[in-house]
């Protein structure tokens, strides 16, 4: 289901505390599946990056940029991740040239820009089909912090330093999807920009933390008007990087999260630019679930990290490699 991210889970508030009942039955389901749970232990390391609220923390571009990382340290590495709202029901290996949002969901087709990206509707099974289709030792999982099905070689949590854990609730109460006091089974903590107080439920875990700036980028873009349209988990973040790069937006219109664009929507975006004699502009995750891509302008978000060295050097240890 598509949806677009309460502001409610931002504060404590009324709605919030009368969706708590409701977050009590969820943890309960949650902790319930866990116990059940069996993990299972691939034969390749598998780099689990995760998130433990719901959405926008910038865990997919962190994958890509540990990716990067590892290719830099020699490590050549794929992408195994669910999909979730495309309608393919079998375990593939994404083909950019043909595979559509529709079919594989966004973030597969964001990943493979990077590496060899497997998906499949159950996470498992997208492990098992990259483990069994790649010649790569080592696989990022894209999600998976809160599955207990399989056993990962290193956690990494992404958190972003403006958003945190909105207001520590569970779903659907707030947007927690496990206990922050869980941050101790992770080996590391990606936080994603700089706050000026320190995040306080990190405040234990100060040796886990590695910060990673974002930076972002549009290739030839006319000094003009603009139309910002988004869905993603928060388009203020996209919103508010156009104005640090100056991008003169007239307006800002926000879809659901992981909205699948039609050609209907696309028609109505261009009459709004073209009565305002301005362009369309899109965060690179949207592109991708756009049809027939045409004329529209895309905001690209890299992530560098604070202390890539030190990094690099715990890692190695933890991959057990020189």
């Amino acid at each position: 289901m598509l949806f677009k991210t309460p502001k409610f889970w931002q504060t404590n508030n009324f709605l919030s505390y009368i969706l708590t009942p409701l977050s009590w039955i969820y943890i309960i389901v949650h902790k319930t599946n866990i116990a059940f749970q069996t993990p299972k232990k691939f034969n390749k390391k598998i780099i689990c990056i995760g998130n433990i609220t719901v959405g926008g923390s910038g865990k997919t571009p962190s994958a890509i940029t540990l990716c990067e990382l590892l290719k830099k340290m020699g490590l050549n590495s794929v992408f195994a991740s669910k999909n979730y709202v495309g309608k393919n029901t079998e375990a593939k290996l994404i083909n950019l040239t043909k595979d559509k949002a529709s079919e594989v969901s966004d973030e597969p087709l964001l990943l493979a820009k990077t590496a060899l990206s497997f998906t499949a509707k159950d996470r498992i099974e997208a492990i098992s089909f990259a483990c069994a289709n790649s010649n790569e030792n080592i696989i990022i999982v894209d999600d998976g912090l809160q599955n207990n099905r399989f056993l990962a070689d290193i956690k990494i949590l992404v958190i972003d330093s403006q958003i945190q854990f909105g207001n520590k609730k569970y779903l659907p109460a707030g947007p927690l999807r496990e206990s922050i006091s869980n941050i101790n089974k992770v080996d590391f903590i990606f936080q994603i920009g700089r706050n000026k107080n320190s995040i306080k439920e990190l405040s234990n875990f100060k040796e886990k933390i590695f910060i990673l700036t974002p930076a972002y980028k549009i290739i030839k873009i006319p000094k003009k008007k603009y139309i910002a349209f988004s869905g993603i988990a928060y388009p203020n973040k996209f919103f508010n990087a156009l104005k640090q790069l100056k991008i003169d937006v007239i307006r800002e219109i926000s879809f659901p999260d992981h909205y699948l664009y039609s050609d209907q929507d696309l028609k109505k975006l261009e009459v709004i630019a073209k009565e305002n004699s301005a362009l369309l502009i899109t965060t690179e995750k949207d592109y991708v679930r756009i049809p027939n891509q045409k004329n529209i302008h895309t905001l690209i978000m890299t992530l560098k990290f604070d202390k890539e060295q030190d990094f690099i050097k715990i890692l190695k240890k933890k991959l057990n490699t020189k």
